[in-house]
């Protein structure tokens, strides 16, 4: 034995004896144990000697037989050149038209291409039937695992992408073949490109009118919350618009006093009426009834007044009330009283009882005794003469006539008109 190989041997006999005491000591083993894997350890050590001692004596013997044996020279050999392996010539194959899935359910790509394989390095152990097939089958499958992550919105840059990665070649799972794909077609069907087209152009089109609408909603908030807000608001707005012009923003308080109410659904305050500029439609637009003249039942050359139904569905007692207000008729002023009891004798004579009877209550025009000048003067002699003057209210006030310029009263006798009802 060499040296090396006795001082192995002497390692071995001491992990023989120090590994198995150790662990018996420290996981308290019993004494037959460990002294049994002491044993054991030492006689694979000696084992190991005795191969060591035959291996030496063996090479002891080689030796001796080489030492009488005498070399005879040989022939250096010729080195061979290398074959090169004949290279394998690609083949051709078809990709039929083929649909892809995309990333959009229901919308598919239609794939072809034309294939180049060849055998692949497990062809050798594993036989096939129709390589080219494989080829095909492995270029679909890269092909889908492509198509699979993209829409079909982007199917020609997904046309170039597919040229780009089916052209590297490489050898399918099975090691059959290696392939690579050219002139790849990737396309929609129509009626899946007209969709699109229409989806596409429908979302542009919604994305643009989301866009008006918030902004119109916008401008409303801004114009209803804080321009329109109130005619003080409404102003000064105007005249951060036209900064230049301040007696041009005077003359549209009026306007922007009437489009502020319009905007909150209230009236005009009558802070603002002074600048309405005198509108005689103003009033009349809002609360004035029409009144249409048709041709009467009577004698011709006779007119008769058909009134309808009035333009605003506001109470008439509500009317007159702001009537009253705009010309200065205080409350509980008799001047005020005085006015509403001659409405009410007017919507009386004109046969408008219910108009009437809901005006008196709003103002109650009946609890007031019949005024002295409408009981003397009789009613076919109330135009104002020399002889018969106007009647003068109790206070002081004359009371003006409202057919003062001849026309005929709606109480007046007309053989052509229909009679009045009763007050």
């Amino acid at each position: 034995m060499t040296n090396p190989d006795k001082t192995m041997l002497a390692v071995l006999a001491a992990c023989a004896v120090a590994v198995p005491l150790t662990l018996g000591l420290t996981l308290d083993w019993p004494f037959w144990l460990w002294t049994l894997l002491i044993l054991v350890a030492l006689a694979l050590v000696l084992l190991q000697r005795r191969r060591l001692d035959a291996r030496a004596r063996y090479e002891r013997d080689l030796a001796g037989r080489m030492m009488w044996q005498v070399p005879v020279p040989q022939p250096m050999a010729e080195p061979q050149p290398e074959l090169e392996p004949e290279p394998v010539r690609f083949e051709q194959a078809t990709v039929p038209t083929t649909e892809l899935s995309s990333a959009t359910a229901d919308y598919r790509f239609v794939f072809s291409a034309t294939v180049w394989w060849r055998p692949g390095p497990n062809t050798r152990r594993v036989t096939h039937a129709d390589l080219a097939r494989q080829a095909v089958h492995a270029i679909v499958h890269r092909a889908q695992e492509v198509a699979r992550e993209e829409t079909p919105q982007d199917y020609t840059r997904v046309r170039h992408r597919l040229n780009s990665v089916l052209g590297e070649f490489r050898v399918e799972p099975a090691g059959l073949v290696e392939a690579a794909a050219a002139d790849v077609s990737l396309e929609l069907t129509p009626e899946d490109r007209q969709r699109i087209e229409l989806f596409t152009s429908t979302t542009k089109d919604v994305a643009v009118w989301e866009c008006e609408r918030a902004h119109e909603i916008e401008k409303r908030k801004y114009l209803a919350e804080d321009v329109l807000s109130d005619t003080g608001s409404a102003v000064v707005w105007w005249l951060a618009q036209d900064r230049h012009d301040v007696e041009n923003t005077v003359a549209h308080i009026g306007p922007l006093a009437e489009l502020t109410a319009a905007a909150n659904n209230a009236a005009v305050p009558n802070l603002f009426q002074p600048y309405l500029g005198g509108s005689e439609t103003h009033w009349t637009q809002q609360h004035e009834s029409v009144a249409t003249v048709e041709e009467p039942a009577g004698p011709a050359g006779q007119a008769a007044f058909t009134f309808t139904q009035p333009v605003s569905t506001r109470p008439v007692a509500e009317v007159a009330a702001e009537m009253m207000d705009l010309v200065g008729l205080k409350e509980s002023s008799p001047e005020r009283d005085q006015f509403a009891e001659r409405i009410a004798q007017c919507l009386r004579a004109i046969g408008r009882m219910e108009d009437a009877n809901g005006f008196a209550a709003r103002f109650r025009t009946l609890e007031r005794p019949v005024l002295p000048a409408e009981d003397t003067v009789p009613p076919e002699s109330t135009h104002a003469t020399d002889e018969n003057p106007p009647a003068v209210h109790q206070h002081g006030v004359p009371d003006e006539d409202p057919w003062a310029d001849g026309e005929r009263r709606p109480g007046d006798d007309d053989p052509g008109a229909p009679a009045a009802a009763p007050v």
